[in-house]
C-alpha cells in the first residue's frame, strides 16, 4: 500500500487577508489614522463574519501581490482582496480539508491497519486492545499554519457557523505562537465533519471547552498517546514553557504588533 504524504505545503493555509489594512501597524490603525475606529476594527480582527474594507485593484499593494502570488496561488482569482475568518475558512480551508488533510488521515489510518497495528485473536477478540483503538482512531498529523489559518480550521471542523457558543468561543480564543493545540475529529456521512472531544483531559483551562474541544497538548495524559508519539510530546511542553515563560519576561517591553 502506498505510504501517505510525510510533508505538504499549502497556500490555502496561508495567514488571512486583511485587506486595506495589510501592512498597517494594528495600534496605529485603532487609533484611527486611516479613518476607522478602534471597535470596528476590533470586529475585522475578532468577528467570524466581519470583511475588512477590501484592496482596491489599482492599490500598488494589490498590483504588487498579484504579480508575487497569482502563480503560487493557482492565479489571481485566489490572490484575496481581504478576507473575514468566514471566508478563510469557506473558500481556503474547507477545500484543503476536503481534498488534502481529510484524505491523507484516512491513507495514514488505512496505513496502520496494513501494517499489522490491528491485532486479533483466532476468537475474533482484540490481543492487542489499545493498539486496536488507536488505529481505529485514523491518522494523526501536525499542522503548522498562522493564527487565523489555525481558527478557520478550527471553525470548520467544530462547525462553529451552526452553534452559537462555539462561536463565540472561537472568536474569544488566544492561539499561542509555538504551543501545540489538539482537535481530534471525524467526518460525517454528509461529508461535514464534527469535532471529538479526547476522552482524557487534565489541567483544563480557559482554551478548551465541551463545546469547543481544542486543547493545549500539555492538557493529554502521556499516557493517551502511542510510544512513537511520547517523545515529541515531551519535546512540545517543554516548548510550551518556554513560551510562556517568555512572555512573562517579555510583558513589560514595548511592542508594535502588526495586523
Amino acid at each position: 500500500m502506498m505510504e501517505p504524504k510525510q510533508y505538504v505545503s499549502d497556500y490555502r493555509l496561508n495567514e488571512r487577508h486583511y485587506g486595506a489594512l495589510q501592512g498597517y501597524v494594528k495600534s496605529h490603525v485603532e487609533e484611527g489614522r486611516y479613518g476607522h475606529d478602534y471597535h470596528s476594527v476590533q470586529a475585522w480582527r475578532r468577528s467570524w463574519y466581519a470583511v475588512p474594507p477590501l484592496l482596491n485593484e489599482d492599490d500598488p499593494r494589490r498590483i504588487q501581490e498579484i504579480k508575487q502570488y497569482a502563480n503560487y496561488c493557482g492565479g489571481r482569482e485566489n490572490v484575496p482582496r481581504g478576507e473575514s475568518l468566514a471566508m478563510v475558512a469557506n473558500d481556503r480551508i474547507r477545500p484543503f480539508l476536503d481534498s488534502v488533510l481529510h484524505p491523507i488521515m484516512s491513507k495514514a489510518a488505512e496505513t496502520k491497519q496494513s501494517h499489522g497495528q490491528i491485532i486479533s485473536s483466532s476468537s475474533g477478540q482484540d490481543s492487542e486492545h489499545v493498539n486496536n483503538d488507536k488505529a481505529k482512531d485514523g491518522g494523526c498529523g501536525l499542522v503548522v499554519a498562522h493564527a487565523n489559518s489555525l481558527r478557520a480550521l478550527i471553525g470548520v471542523i467544530c462547525q462553529v457557523e451552526n452553534d452559537e457558543i462555539a462561536l463565540k468561543r472561537l472568536e474569544a480564543m488566544k492561539i499561542e505562537t509555538g504551543v501545540p493545540l489538539v482537535l481530534k475529529y471525524r467526518q460525517l456521512e454528509d461529508g461535514n465533519y464534527e469535532a471529538c472531544d479526547v476522552e482524557e483531559v487534565t489541567g483544563l483551562n480557559h482554551v478548551g471547552s465541551p463545546d469547543l474541544p481544542v486543547w493545549p497538548l500539555s492538557c493529554i495524559p502521556k499516557t493517551y498517546l502511542t510510544q512513537s508519539q511520547q517523545y515529541q510530546y515531551e519535546r512540545t511542553i517543554e516548548m510550551e514553557k518556554k513560551v510562556h515563560v517568555g512572555q512573562r519576561r517579555s510583558s513589560k517591553k514595548i511592542r508594535i504588533d502588526v495586523i
